[in-house]
């Protein structure tokens, strides 16, 4: 990944690593694009970052401070950047630097992150992130020495010490994620969404870490007609995507299209910005329906923008261990067919090429409610489990040797901490900060590797408007529909390629409360999952995929500190879908990866 690294040891001792810092600094240039740059060295800090051509980061200096800017601010009035340095070591201090920081943070539209180095006069350094939290940044601390960095590699490649996060695997296999802010290393978490990480050395023992207060108990406008705020979040939605149309001017601009409705919104709201970008719709063997380019092919007609279909193959195994090994296990193995897809990009579109992306919109504009009479934090926790749950949790016990009560009973503790004091906005709470912050945002981090993609959705008035709006009118996408209309009545006539269905329409709306029919009762929900078709997997490894598993099972050096290695192996061999396949294989791969790097045996399971 790109992106900054930062050691700090309050011992003085940074001159020392220097060696390895650079190091490994240069085993972090993933291809023949990426430089590795040292910003700022001193006996106590060493602050660098490795990027290819074109991507976003920006450095200020003074003789007291330093600040680094990785990513965008989209306000186009911004001046945050040029005035958090003072102009001189007594003007504010390092408590201050960090609220003002918090306060940017809280309602600046983008997607960034900052780091501040206070040279002088008790020195110290903040780290903050936008307050979606939508670059990962990852941190360690011990003792005299902080660790922080876009990449978890960093970390472990200076800290030999840190283990497996028993737990954090645990939480994958059951929800594709570790939760809050947990990896699959102990020790090494992630910043909360909106984080702000202060640290003094010699002033306190472990560093001041706050989060962005999301709550989405609030509902606004109830008493408001359902067109109106369709065309009022038209209208904001058409401002986010102008905002970083004019960000990214100057550059070639890309848009991945599906057939679905996510990206068809953000088609129509470029061109409404005045941009012109080519539309990309990718296409992977039989795992992606005829219809996904005919309908996206539709959309791209009504806008206006030219449009072509992109073939992807089947990854090669080295192309899955290159993803594994690039998001540090936290994105599945499965997706490496993306490397194809953005290489071609890249060469179509040249160094500085942009992606514009659907991201988002499944979240933010449609209901993510129980459906279902959820009275306690328990039950919530159940409900997931039994919904989105890759493996049983009695499975996930038995592997780990983490009881199912614990497992179950921890999940209902993080939901009991959310601060909403509903349970429909704690499940909202979960589907954004919790599944969508790990799960998609690692995901969608993938593709910073090799160029900067950019997610409308997930523009701040836009977000904060379509996250208070009423359940009842997010339900059966009523909402949705009523948003693509306003937006572009063209693209709201387009069917759906996900059902073949026009959105809104009459039997659109039958499908939808015939859905909701089905997810507020129990046994009919249980019944639909059953008879679900299963997805198709990727035609990897060439030998079957259980196999090779199995085979990894018997010979991983830290698979046996994980898992029950036996009850592993049987479960390899015994058969395993295609979902648990890769989060198995991806799993494995990591461990290899870390034990490699000469990691310690498993010790904790995280803090």
């Amino acid at each position: 990944m790109p992106g900054f690294s930062l050691l700090y040891d309050a011992a003085g001792t940074a001159d020392r690593a220097g060696p390895a810092f650079a190091a490994t600094l240069d085993a972090m240039c993933h291809d023949a694009r990426y430089e590795a740059h040292l910003v700022y060295q001193s006996p106590s800090v060493r602050l660098g970052w490795t990027a290819y051509p074109g991507y976003p980061i920006r450095v200020r200096e003074s003789e007291s401070a330093l600040l680094l800017l990785e990513g965008h601010i989209y306000d186009p009035n911004d001046h945050t950047f040029e005035s958090l340095i003072p102009d001189s070591p007594d003007d504010q201090t390092l408590e201050e630097t960090a609220a003002r920081l918090r306060d940017c943070v809280a309602v600046a539209d983008g997607d960034f992150a900052f780091v501040y180095l206070r040279k002088t006069s008790s020195p110290g350094v903040v780290i903050a992130v936008d307050s979606l939290g939508r670059l990962p940044v990852y941190w360690h601390h011990a003792g005299n020495r902080l660790l922080v960095s876009r990449e978890i590699k960093f970390i472990t490649g200076l800290s030999p010490a840190v283990a497996p996060d028993r737990r954090g695997i645990a939480e994958t296999l059951l929800l594709r994620c570790p939760l809050e802010e947990r990896t699959l290393v102990s020790g090494v978490s992630r910043l909360p969404a909106g984080g702000v990480l202060r640290w003094e050395p010699g002033s306190q023992s472990a560093p001041n870490l706050s989060g962005h207060p999301w709550c989405f108990d609030e509902v606004r406008g109830r008493d408001r007609d359902p067109r109106e705020l369709a065309d009022h979040l038209a209208d904001e939605f058409r401002a986010a995507c102008g905002r970083r149309t004019l960000r990214h001017a100057g550059r070639k601009m890309f848009l991945s299209l599906s057939g679905g409705l996510d990206s068809r919104a953000v088609a129509a709201g470029l061109v409404a910005a005045g941009a012109n970008p080519k539309a990309r719709t990718f296409l992977l063997g039989s795992q992606t329906s005829p219809q996904e380019a005919i309908q996206a092919q539709a959309v791209a007609q009504v806008c206006g923008l030219p449009w072509e279909a992109r073939h992807v193959s089947t990854p090669s195994p080295e192309a899955v261990d290159r993803l594994i090994h690039l998001k540090d296990g936290l994105n599945s193995g499965e997706m490496a067919h993306a490397e194809e897809y953005l290489n071609a990009i890249i060469a179509d579109g040249g160094e500085g090429a942009t992606l514009f992306t659907g991201e988002g919109g499944d979240v933010v504009v449609v209901g993510r409610h129980p459906l279902r009479h959820i009275s306690t934090c328990r039950e919530l926790g159940d409900l997931l489990l039994e919904r989105l749950a890759v493996f049983p949790p009695p499975v996930v016990a038995g592997l780990t040797g983490l009881t199912e009560e614990e497992l179950r009973s921890h999940l209902a503790t993080i939901i009991e901490r959310y601060p909403e004091s509903r349970i429909p906005g704690k499940q909202l709470h979960f589907s954004m900060m919790t599944f969508q912050f790990k799960e998609y945002f690692e995901g969608e981090d993938r593709n910073r590797a090799w160029l900067w993609p950019v997610a409308p959705f997930y523009g701040r008035p836009f977000f904060d408007l379509a996250m208070t709006a009423p359940v009842a009118w997010k339900r059966r996408r009523r909402l949705q529909s009523a948003f693509l209309r306003s937006l572009n009545r063209g693209i709201a006539a387009v069917p759906n390629a996900n059902s073949g269905l026009v959105p809104g329409s009459l039997t659109d709306r039958l499908r939808q409360a015939a859905r909701e029919f089905i997810l507020g009762h129990p046994a009919l929900e249980r019944l639909r999952r059953r008879h679900r078709r299963p997805a198709g997997a990727l035609d990897y490894p060439p030998q079957p995929l259980g196999t090779r598993l199995a085979l990894m099972a018997e010979s991983s050096p830290l698979a046996g500190e994980v898992f029950d290695r036996a009850r592993l192996t049987a479960l390899c061999r015994g058969g395993l879908t295609p979902a648990q396949m890769w989060l198995v294989y991806t799993i494995l791969r990591y461990l290899d990866i870390l034990s490699r790097r000469g990691m310690g045996s498993l010790t904790a399971e995280g803090p």
